[in-house]
């Protein structure tokens, strides 16, 4: 059980004054049995309502019900805003946690533990030091605008960002996205920016969905890495990223109904996309499809075997040009190439995000 507390300026109510509560903005439905004396009100909810957000008007009581005061709205949660200098590591006791300000992290990662929750709103920015993660195994939820988006970024104590630093992203078992009710982990309407040029943005074993966002390498020459590792995967969509390389590595994703990258622009990677370390093709047709992906150089397959090729038709490929790119198969033992076929003649419409 937790609460929002909520207080207003008194008025010149003789009775007193009622408290209404929404979910949607629009309807909304008186919370207390009756008028309270107070200023103040606190609203219990329910662990249930955990990632709801909550609008509130007041009315004041007298001779008759004035009409509603301006609009506030809140969810609860511990607060995560300051800076914190040795990481934060959430618990189990203290969640679900919030940022609705500014959050930046020193000299550790912000970890958002299995079983834990955590929820980032309007024009919310997460800061954390160079080298260090954003590290999600349990539900991580960006609750924002395309006109108020969040923001996660990076920086170094005491001196600017050099090229290739930057934070990374490691999602690893993380809470699955369900697309039946939209519930899990997501991260939409974000600006996600400076992105290490190493490690970067990297997915295990997990399927969050990430979409309608905007990514920035920190990288010099396009060596972030969109890292897929495991035997269940993301849903990416409608999202650009700048100076990111697509990896698959080591992993099948043939019998996976979660891996589906489509509808995303990519810009200025070092390849358009690397496939490696694995006796399969990795993939089934149709999920990677409908991208627009321009990169400085080819595709790679690296010790990747097997009886078919790797299917990768329906996107629209290289600097532009809707030719496939050149791939390039290493000399150490690959026996499949890529399969490019079909190739789309002009970038889908509603490639990258809608802001």
């Amino acid at each position: 059980m937790g609460k929002i507390s909520l207080s207003w300026i008194a008025g010149n109510y003789s009775t007193g004054y009622n408290v209404y509560r929404s979910t949607d903005e629009s309807t909304y439905t008186k919370i207390n049995s009756k008028p309270t004396t107070e200023v103040a009100y606190d609203d219990a909810i329910n662990s249930s309502g955990d990632g709801i957000i909550y609008y509130y008007k007041v009315t004041g009581v007298g001779n008759g019900e004035s009409g509603y005061s301006n609009l506030t709205h809140n969810i609860h949660g511990t607060r995560l805003e300051g800076t914190y200098l040795s990481g934060v590591y959430t618990s189990i006791e203290f969640s679900p946690y919030v940022v609705e300000r500014t959050a930046t992290i020193e000299n550790g990662y912000l970890s958002v533990s299995p079983s834990t929750k955590l929820y980032v709103l309007n024009n919310a920015i997460i800061d954390i030091e160079k080298d260090q993660a954003l590290y999600v195994r349990g539900l991580f939820r960006t609750l924002c605008s395309t006109t108020e988006p969040a923001t996660i970024t990076s920086h170094h104590v005491g001196a600017p960002l050099a090229g290739n630093e930057g934070v990374y992203l490691r999602f690893d078992h993380c809470d699955k996205y369900f697309s039946s009710d939209g519930s899990g982990t997501l991260i939409q309407n974000t600006i996600i920016n400076n992105v290490s040029g190493s490690t970067s943005f990297y997915f295990d074993n997990c399927s969050p969905r990430i979409t309608n966002c905007k990514v920035y390498s920190n990288s010099e020459y396009g060596w972030s890495y969109l890292l897929l590792y495991g035997l269940i995967g993301p849903r990416i969509d409608h999202c650009s990223f700048n100076k990111f390389v697509i990896d698959v590595t080591s992993s099948d994703f043939r019998d996976d109904n979660g891996l589906k990258l489509e509808y995303n622009r990519f810009r200025n990677g070092g390849h358009c996309l690397i496939f490696e370390n694995a006796n399969q093709p990795m993939i089934n047709s149709g999920q990677i499809e409908n991208n627009d992906i321009d990169a400085i150089y080819g595709a790679e397959i690296l010790g990747v075997t097997g009886e078919s090729n790797v299917p990768l038709g329906n996107n629209y490929w290289y600097r532009g040009s809707g030719d496939p790119p050149t791939p390039y198969v290493d000399s150490a033992g690959s026996t499949v190439t890529f399969d490019f076929s079909p190739t789309l003649e002009a970038a889908p419409a509603g490639c990258g995000p809608n802001w």
